[in-house]
């Protein structure tokens, strides 16, 4: 009877709850009814999402709404070389029709960070290139330069760092180079002018390979045995660099790259000498008068020539007697270099980088006498003063000022203006040794503050004291310096504890029984 019961109610009705207790029902296959109905049930529920999503897709993508100069500063937190290769890709027709073919964008990319370049006249009523990619648009082609310049120097950066020569990896770039430079000279404009060229730079370098492999046999038919490794011509990466700064004169960007790598390939005493010296200076003159208000570009240079005129083998600090051994250059030789590095501090005074990377390029300098003269006579001496003065609280400012009055305070001889007609309106009338005197109690005044201010640095007690042991050397500036307050007890408590550091205690010592504070050292 039970069974009989079951198959009623399963007849009765089409549906019935499981018997566990659930939702779900059980549906009789044989009724067409109640199978049409689940069939709709079902394809309502897998329809709805799929026409959302066709109706979305079927909508503008965002990011083609975006303007030119937006979307240019979402793109600046990536580097040049992935921001080109993100417009060129060919996502879709109207990604190349938005962006990759419009010269706004590009345009705002070359005048922007980090490259700043100016615009180029004739081309801003040129919207579109010719489109095709072979003949792009002119401001295309000069972000495509920027970048494969930003690639390169980064690869040359890594590599100076790494203390490697970046001799493969830069031959391959350079084979490439005389393309990027002939679109820039015509884009850009003023690379004709230039004094360094890719094919000069390429027969230099393909000549000082020949020149290694001809000595690399000699030395192997000569000698039994086997034969020495190749030396790289280190000096490939400093040419490279010199010729992007060339093939972009007018593009601060590009100038400052090339500018910050400079400092550590000439570290390197063995690119050094693989160098033209000359020439380098020369581009880091001209750029510094090119750009005669960009603070970056001073900053940068200054340090490129701290590196270059630092002597050979590590003689930091040394008097120089050998012209071989520094940096001898026709505008410093006349004074005109001299002249347009210390415009350049004036210009930034309020700017205590510029200041204290000024006064760091002129540390070396002054270790020629002639060089030291020209420094003194042009002003060099009042800017560094002026520049002490006014960052008293400049850790940098106060170390490197007080190294360039180290070898600036140093004793006179054989002045050569001293009886030779001045026509230069620049150039001071009066002798060295007379501008010194002047500046004696500010010198004085002004390493007692710092020696006062940074007691806890031991470099800039070390310079301070360095610097009153040259002044005490000469007996006229002796009672200037007696009269200068804090002097003496500055003087005695250096001597008291600061006995770790021999060579300044020595100092401070000599320079107090000198004075005649002290009867013993």
């Amino acid at each position: 009877r039970h069974q009989d019961t079951n198959h009623e109610m399963s007849q009765a009705s089409p549906s019935r709850k499981h018997g566990c207790g659930c939702d779900r029902h059980h549906r009789i296959r044989d009724d067409d009814d109640s199978t049409s109905s689940a069939t709709e049930l079902r394809d309502n529920q897998l329809n709805v999402p799929r026409k959302r999503q066709r109706n979305s897709d079927s909508g503008p993508c965002l990011i083609y709404t975006l303007s030119g100069d937006v979307f240019a500063h979402c793109l600046s937190f990536l580097v040049p070389t992935e921001v080109h290769e993100l417009l060129t890709v060919p996502i879709s027709r109207q990604w190349r029709e938005t962006f990759t073919l419009p010269q706004e964008l590009w345009k705002s990319l070359c005048i922007s960070d980090p490259f700043n370049a100016s615009p180029v006249e004739g081309v801003d009523d040129e919207e579109y290139g010719s489109g095709d990619d072979d003949f792009p648009g002119t401001y295309r082609r000069m972000y495509a330069s920027f970048a494969e310049c930003a690639d390169y120097l980064r690869v040359v950066e890594a590599n100076a760092l790494e203390k490697r020569a970046a001799w493969h990896d830069s031959l391959q770039k350079i084979d490439a180079f005389g393309t990027h430079v002939s679109v820039a000279r015509a884009t850009v404009g003023g690379g004709a002018s230039a004094s360094l060229s890719s094919s000069s730079s390429s027969g230099s370098l393909r000549s000082s390979d020949k020149r290694q492999t001809s000595k690399t046999k000699e030395s192997q038919a000569s000698g039994g045995g086997k034969a020495p490794p190749v030396i790289e011509p280190y000096s490939c990466a400093i040419i490279s660099v010199m010729n992007w700064i060339a093939a972009f004169p007018d593009v601060p960007g590009i100038q400052i790259m090339c500018l910050k790598i400079l400092p550590p390939l000439l570290e390197d005493d063995r690119r050094r000498k693989r160098t033209n010296s000359i020439k380098i200076l020369s581009a880091l003159l001209i750029t510094l008068q090119r750009h005669p208000l960009n603070a970056r570009v001073a900053i940068h240079t200054f340090h490129a020539l701290v590196f270059l005129s630092r002597p050979m083998g590590g003689k930091e600090g040394q008097m120089i007697k050998n012209p071989t051994d520094t940096l001898y250059h026709p505008e410093f030789s006349s004074g005109r270099g001299f002249q347009v590095l210390l415009d350049a501090m004036r210009r930034f005074a309020d700017d205590a980088r510029v200041q204290a990377y000024g006064c760091w390029s002129l540390v070396n300098l002054a270790l020629v006498e002639q060089h030291r003269q020209f420094i003194l006579r042009f002003g060099g001496l009042d800017i560094i003063l002026e520049a002490m003065g006014r960052y008293s609280r400049d850790e940098d400012v106060q170390f490197r000022g007080l190294f360039a009055l180290i070898n600036l305070v140093s004793t006179v001889v054989n002045d050569p203006f001293k009886d030779k007609e001045r026509t230069d309106s620049s150039l001071n009338t009066k002798s060295c040794g007379e501008i010194l005197s002047e500046s004696i109690p500010q010198i004085a005044s002004l390493s007692v503050a710092a020696m006062t201010n940074f007691r806890s640095s031991p470099v800039i007690l070390n310079r301070s004291v360095h610097v009153i042991h040259n002044l005490s050397l000469k007996r006229e500036y002796h009672a200037i310096l007696e009269v200068t307050p804090q002097l003496r007890l500055m003087l005695c408590w250096i001597v008291e504890t600061q006995k770790h550091d021999r060579w300044m205690w020595k100092s401070a010592g000599l320079a107090l029984r000198r004075l005649q504070y002290m009867t013993h050292a």
